[in-house]
């Protein structure tokens, strides 16, 4: 599995978020070249997705991971994601994980196989000088922190979101 990885993106935000449900709450806490960074809580009948939208391109995609209590959830841009046969590239690693550091860890990368589509992961950033560069938003309990730019221009969003199981 492979991914065409460019990072465009270095700013340091902050975002609220308020997610459905009592006691869950998260927030973005850092954001720059190659990561996003978000902190929150999560109670018991909730979990933490990493969700890409749906598309011409592909359906929607998601990851999730079961987290009870105070958390940080990252989503970042490596090269160093298993290929297989000794190989490696560039791709998305999804961590979440509590203070005492249990949790999980999603590779997520692309290739013609996969249902992923190809293009350029660019992180938004909080604050933007161009009327054409999306930022970070918060849609309900979605914080949309990314895109996917394919090659023919088509642009899907990448969010981490707390929702009910």
């Amino acid at each position: 599995m492979r991914v065409f990885v460019a990072f465009l993106i270095g700013l340091t935000s902050t975002v609220g978020l308020a997610a459905e449900g009592q006691g869950t709450s998260m927030s973005v806490t850092m954001t720059d070249k190659q990561q996003v960074t978000l902190s929150g809580h999560s109670d018991a009948s909730h979990e933490v997705v990493l969700q890409i939208a749906k598309s011409k391109h592909t359906k929607q995609l998601e990851w999730t991971s079961q987290i009870e209590g105070e958390f940080t959830a990252q989503l970042i841009a490596t090269n160093n994601i298993s290929l297989g046969e000794g190989k490696v590239g560039k791709g998305l690693e999804f961590k979440v994980q509590t203070a005492s550091g249990t949790g999980s860890t999603s590779y997520i990368t692309m290739t013609d196989a996969d249902p992923i589509p190809q293009g350029t992961i660019r992180f938004r950033p909080q604050k933007s000088d161009s009327a054409t560069q999306p930022t970070i938003e918060r849609n309900g309990n979605t914080v949309i922190i990314a895109d996917i730019i394919c090659e023919d221009g088509t642009t899907i969003p990448v969010s981490i979101l707390i929702r009910k199981r």
